[in-house]
């Protein structure tokens, strides 16, 4: 199968209202963050930032993947994906690598902004900032995979949420270093690895409201 299902998706979100989304966010950001003139932004603080920014990351990608999926859920794509011997984790790979790349589209233009006004930019905090969005990525469309009533799709954006806030306290509290962010990683990687061994073909195509 390859990245045959993630490049359909792209395509079939690349769309004017995707593009439209992109404008009227960079414009609002543009607003915000020269309006009151500029204030001069550290590398420290520029990591805190990204770290503020996973929020708005989180709160997209749930949104893309929500709507993807419910769609394939209900036409039964996906029964005819796993009926056709496509593997779940190749399901998983492509809808999170399509929307890892969808998100990021949306939310780099703002960082990128931001970047006019930090006084030194560094590699490590961009790193940072796609390594998590990628593992994100991957776990809003496991924990989709894995919801049968669609009823209960906000619970994963508030579980998100709340895990990002977790991960946020523990930088606050003990700064941000490497010990930390391999830390956070970590207990990202066991959520995504714990929700990914629950998900069941049954639960992938049985859906209902």
């Amino acid at each position: 199968m390859g990245l045959k299902l993630c490049k359909e998706e792209l395509k079939k979100n690349l769309n004017i209202s995707f593009i439209l989304k992109i404008i009227v966010l960079f414009v609002f950001s543009y607003i915000s963050i020269f309006a009151g003139g500029q204030n001069i932004i550290n590398s420290e603080n520029f990591g805190m930032i990204l770290n503020g920014f996973s929020f708005l990351f989180i709160f997209f990608a749930y949104e893309f993947s929500k709507d993807s999926l419910q769609k394939e859920k209900k036409s039964k794509r996906l029964e005819w994906f796993l009926s056709n011997k496509i593997k779940i984790l190749d399901l998983v790979l492509n809808y999170g690598l399509a929307n890892f790349i969808l998100t990021n589209m949306v939310v780099s233009p703002i960082i990128i902004l931001f970047s006019y006004i930090i006084v030194d930019i560094q590699l490590y905090n961009i790193i940072n900032f796609l390594l998590y969005s990628l593992l994100y990525s991957f776990l809003i469309n496991i924990l989709i995979l894995n919801t049968i009533d669609m009823n209960r799709f906000k619970m994963i954006l508030l579980k998100l949420l709340l895990l990002n806030i977790i991960m946020l306290f523990i930088d606050i509290i003990y700064n941000m270093t490497i010990f930390t962010n391999i830390f956070k990683i970590t207990i990202i990687f066991i959520y995504i690895v714990i929700s990914y061994f629950k998900i069941s073909k049954e639960k992938i195509v049985t859906a209902f409201y």
